[in-house]
C-alpha cells in the first residue's frame, strides 16, 4: 500500500456486488483512454499546458500538460463551432475518464454482439517478434470478464 492513500476499495466491493446476485465483469483498459469514441481512432491527445501543481517544482518546469483534457487530433472528428459569429472547425474534447467510460461501452456492445471486443482494443505483439511470414502475432480478444 502506497503512504498516504486510502486503500482500494475493489475487491470488497465486487464481492459484496456479487453477494446481492449482481454479475461483476473486469475489463481490460487497454487503450480505452486513448482512443476517440467518435471516430474510433487512437487520436487522443493532450494539448493544454498548465501551471506546475508542484511549487517547489516550479522553477525547473513551469508548467506541465494537463492529462485530464484530450483532444481528437483526426480530422474527420473535427465539428464546427461558431465563434464570434462565424463558423470554425474545432477538434473534440474529451475528459480522458470520460472517454475511457465510452469505450468501455464500445468493448461491452462488442462483446454482446459478436463474443469478442472491438480489434482497436486488442493486445498485439510487435511484428518484429514473428520470426516467419506464417507466424502472425498472438491477439488477445476477449477483454472482459465474469468474477465467479
Amino acid at each position: 500500500m502506497a503512504r498516504y492513500h486510502e486503500p482500494i476499495r475493489g475487491v470488497g466491493f465486487r464481492r459484496m456486488l456479487r453477494k446481492k446476485g449482481c454479475r461483476v465483469y473486469l475489463i481490460d483498459e487497454f487503450r480505452t483512454s486513448k482512443t476517440c469514441p467518435n471516430c474510433l481512432t487512437g487520436t487522443l491527445k493532450t494539448f493544454l499546458k498548465v501551471p506546475n501543481p508542484r511549487p517547489y517544482q516550479r522553477k525547473k518546469r513551469k508548467e506541465v500538460l494537463c492529462h485530464g483534457l484530450l483532444k481528437c487530433t483526426n480530422e474527420l472528428c473535427m465539428g464546427p463551432v461558431e465563434m464570434d459569429g462565424v463558423l470554425a472547425p474545432r477538434s473534440r474534447m474529451y475528459n480522458r475518464d470520460l472517454a475511457a467510460v465510452l469505450n468501455f461501452r464500445h468493448i461491452f456492445h462488442g462483446l454482446r454482439d459478436h463474443g469478442e471486443s472491438p480489434e482497436r482494443f486488442w493486445h498485439r505483439k510487435p511484428a518484429a517478434v514473428a520470426t516467419t511470414d506464417e507466424q502472425q502475432p498472438k491477439k488477445k480478444r476477449k477483454t472482459a470478464r465474469t468474477i465467479k
